[in-house]
C-alpha cells in the first residue's frame, strides 16, 4: 500500500478555540489528534538567573494546547561551566499531570555558596517528552549562577602550606599550616579532618577535626596540632592524611590535603650536608644537593641538614630537583634551604610516602 501524504485539519474547542494544521500520515493522525488534545510541555522561560548565596532556584514547566489525557515529562540537570557537586546539585525527575490538570509544575534546584567565583556560572536542565505528550519550545533551560561582582570580591583561598609533612613516631605531636592566599577582604573559613591512611587514628595519632577562621584583614598563618602515639612502636612509615574543606568567603586551593608520615625505625647513620655543600648563602649549589640526595637514596643514611643551602635561584637552572625514593632528611641548628618561589617546584617527589622530612625548613628568597 502506497503511504501518502496528505493534511488533516483538526479543530477543537478547548478553553479557547483553535485549529490546528498537522502535515502527517495516514498512520499517525490518530496520533497527531491524541497529542492535540493532550497538549504539550514546556519550560516557562529558556534562560533563569538566580545568585550563588540563593540556596536554590525553582524552574517552571507548563502544559499547553489541552487537557484531556494525563502526561508526563522527564527532566535533568546538565553540567557546563557550573558543575554538579559544586556550585549546584544534579537532579533528574518526572513531573505528571492528571486528566485536566492544567496547572504549572516546578523544579527545584538546589544551588550552593561554598566555592566562591567571580562572574557566571551556568548550567541546563532538559526535558524529555514521556508519555501522552510531546515536548515544546523552548524544551531546555539554561541557570545563570551569579557569583561575585568582581574578581576583588573572592576574598581568599586557603591551602596546605606544604603537601607531606613527616615526624618522628617519638614526637608528642606535629604542627600543621594553612595559609591563606589571594587577598585579606573579608572573614572566612575552613574545616579540616584527618583521614587514615597506613596509620591509625587512635593508635599512631589522635584524629582531629576542627574549623580555622580568619577576620576581614587577617593575612596570618593557621596551625594546628594532632597528637602523635609512641604506644605502639613501628619499624619504617606510616602515613594519614589531613583534608581542607571550604567554609565561608573562600576556595580551597592547592595543596587542599597534606600527607602526614610518622616516622618509626629510620637510618642509623647520619651525615653532614657539608660534605658536600660549602654552606655559603650566596653561591647556588643546585648540582651539590642533588648528589647528596642521590648519596641518600634507599636509605643509605640520614642527611642531616646543618647549615644554609642555596639551590634553584636563577645562577643554576631552573628545574626541579629530584629526591629519590629512601632519602630521610632531618634539619638541625642552621640548617635550612634556600630557593625561589617561582618557577618549576623546587623538589619534586614521586613517591612522598617513601621520603621522610625529619622537620622543615625552606625559605623563599
Amino acid at each position: 500500500m502506497i503511504n501518502q501524504r496528505f493534511f488533516v485539519v483538526l479543530a477543537l474547542t478547548l478553553s479557547a478555540q483553535f485549529a490546528l494544521v498537522v502535515q502527517s500520515t495516514s498512520s499517525s493522525a490518530a496520533h497527531a489528534a491524541s497529542v492535540l488534545v493532550n497538549g504539550a510541555v514546556a519550560m516557562s522561560a529558556s534562560t533563569y538567573t538566580v545568585a550563588r548565596t540563593a540556596g536554590s532556584i525553582n524552574l517552571t514547566v507548563r502544559r499547553s494546547g489541552g487537557t484531556q489525557g494525563a502526561l508526563s515529562v522527564s527532566y535533568k540537570t546538565v553540567n557546563g561551566t557550573a558543575l554538579s557537586g559544586v556550585q549546584f546539585t544534579g537532579k533528574t525527575g518526572t513531573l505528571t499531570w492528571a486528566s485536566g490538570d492544567g496547572a504549572n509544575k516546578t523544579i527545584n534546584i538546589p544551588i550552593s555558596s561554598a566555592a566562591v567565583f567571580a562572574g557566571t556560572k551556568w548550567f541546563a536542565v532538559r526535558l524529555t517528552a514521556g508519555t501522552g505528550t510531546i515536548v515544546g519550545t523552548p524544551s531546555n533551560a539554561t541557570v545563570n549562577i551569579a557569583g561575585s561582582t568582581s574578581s576583588a570580591s573572592v576574598t581568599s583561598t586557603v591551602t596546605m602550606s606544604a603537601s607531606f609533612y613527616s615526624v618522628a613516631q617519638s614526637a608528642s605531636a606535629i604542627t600543621l599550616t594553612v595559609v591563606r592566599n589571594g587577598g585579606t577582604q573579608g572573614a572566612l573559613s575552613v574545616s579540616y579532618k584527618t583521614v587514615d591512611g597506613t596509620a591509625l587514628a587512635g593508635k599512631q595519632y589522635t584524629a582531629g577535626t576542627g574549623t580555622l577562621t580568619w577576620a576581614s584583614g587577617d593575612a596570618g598563618n593557621k596551625t594546628f596540632n594532632i597528637p602523635i602515639s609512641s604506644a605502639l612502636p613501628f619499624t619504617g612509615t606510616k602515613s594519614f592524611a589531613v583534608r581542607l574543606t571550604a567554609g565561608t568567603g573562600t576556595t580551597v586551593g592547592s595543596p587542599s590535603n597534606a600527607t602526614v608520615n610518622i616516622v618509626g625505625g629510620t637510618a642509623t647513620v647520619t651525615k653532614s650536608i657539608r660534605e658536600w655543600v660549602t654552606c655559603n648563602a650566596n653561591i647556588d649549589e643546585s648540582f651539590q644537593l642533588e648528589q647528596a640526595l642521590l648519596s641518600a637514596a634507599n636509605n643509605a643514611f640520614t642527611l642531616v641538614v646543618d647549615c644554609p643551602v642555596r639551590f634553584h635561584t636563577g645562577t643554576a637552572s631552573l628545574r626541579s630537583i629530584a629526591v629519590p625514593d629512601g632519602v630521610t632528611i632531618s634539619f638541625q641548628g642552621a640548617g635550612e634551604f634556600l630557593t625561589v618561589s617561582n618557577g618549576p617546584p623546587a623538589l619534586s617527589i614521586a613517591h612522598p610516602s617513601e621520603v621522610t622530612f625529619l622537620d622543615w625548613n625552606l625559605t623563599y628568597l
